[in-house]
C-alpha cells in the first residue's frame, strides 16, 4: 500500500484508517445512546399511566441497582461519543490545514457541521434537563416522586416548549446519526436504502413518546 505524506509529516493513509475506526466507534456509541433514548422515551411516556405506576417503576429501578448501571453505561457512551466526534472534527480541520484534498471533505461538511452544532445544543440542554429533574432547577422538587416532578416541571409553558424544541432537534440529530451509522459501518448502498425507512420509524417513535407529555402539558391535560 502506498502511503502519501504531505508537509510537516502528515500521513494521509494513517489519517484515513484512524478516521474510519473513530467513525465506526462514534456510530456504535451512537447506537447505544439511541437504544437508551427509546427506553427513556418509553419511561417518560409512562407519565400518562399515573403517579402510582410511574413512581413504582422508578422505585424498582432504584431498588435493583439497575438505575446506576444504566447511568454509568450512558455516561461512558456519551463521553466516548462526544470525545470521538470532537477528535474527528479536529483531525479533519488539521487535514484541511495541510491542504489535503479539500474537496474530499466538502460533501459531508454541511452534515458534519449540523451534527456537531446540534450535538452541542443537545448536550447543553441535557445539563438543564438533569438539573431540573433532580432538583437544582426545579421549583417544586419532591425526592422520589418522579411523576410529580415531571408534571410540575412541565407546568411552565417555557419549560414545556423547550422540551418540544429539544425533541425536534434530537429527532433530526438521531435520524442523521442512524443513517450515517450504516455508512460508517460499511453498509452497501442497497442496505442503506432499506435502513432509511427503519431509521425514520425509530426516530418517529422516540419523538412521539418524548413530545407527548410537554404537548399535553401545554394543552392543560394536568391542570
Amino acid at each position: 500500500m502506498t502511503t502519501r505524506t504531505l508537509g510537516n509529516g502528515f500521513d494521509t493513509t494513517s489519517f484515513r484508517h484512524s478516521s474510519l475506526a473513530k467513525k465506526a466507534l462514534v456510530a456504535l456509541t451512537g447506537l447505544v445512546l439511541s437504544g437508551w433514548m427509546l427506553l427513556h422515551a418509553a419511561g417518560v411516556f409512562g407519565v400518562f399511566a399515573g403517579p402510582e405506576v410511574m413512581n413504582r417503576y422508578a422505585a424498582l429501578l432504584r431498588s435493583t441497582g439497575l438505575l446506576w448501571v444504566m447511568r454509568v453505561g450512558l455516561a461512558l457512551a456519551l463521553l466516548a461519543h462526544t470525545w470521538l466526534a470532537l477528535t474527528l472534527t479536529h483531525e479533519a480541520r488539521r487535514a484541511r490545514s495541510q491542504s489535503y484534498r479539500k474537496q474530499s471533505f466538502a460533501a459531508g461538511a454541511r452534515a458534519s457541521r449540523w451534527m456537531r452544532s446540534s450535538g452541542v445544543v443537545l448536550a447543553a440542554w441535557l445539563v438543564y434537563h438533569v438539573a431540573q429533574m433532580y432538583g437544582p432547577a426545579h421549583h417544586d422538587y419532591v425526592p422520589g416522586d418522579v411523576h410529580h416532578n415531571l408534571v410540575t416541571g412541565l407546568a411552565s409553558p417555557l419549560v414545556a416548549v423547550s422540551y418540544v424544541i429539544a425533541t425536534l432537534l434530537l429527532g433530526v440529530h438521531l435520524h442523521h446519526g442512524l443513517v450515517s451509522t450504516a455508512s460508517s459501518l460499511g453498509a452497501s448502498a442497497r442496505l442503506r436504502q432499506k435502513i432509511e425507512p427503519l431509521a425514520r420509524g425509530f426516530v418517529g417513535l422516540v419523538a412521539l413518546l418524548l413530545v407527548a407529555p410537554p404537548l399535553a402539558a401545554l394543552g392543560g391535560y394536568w391542570s
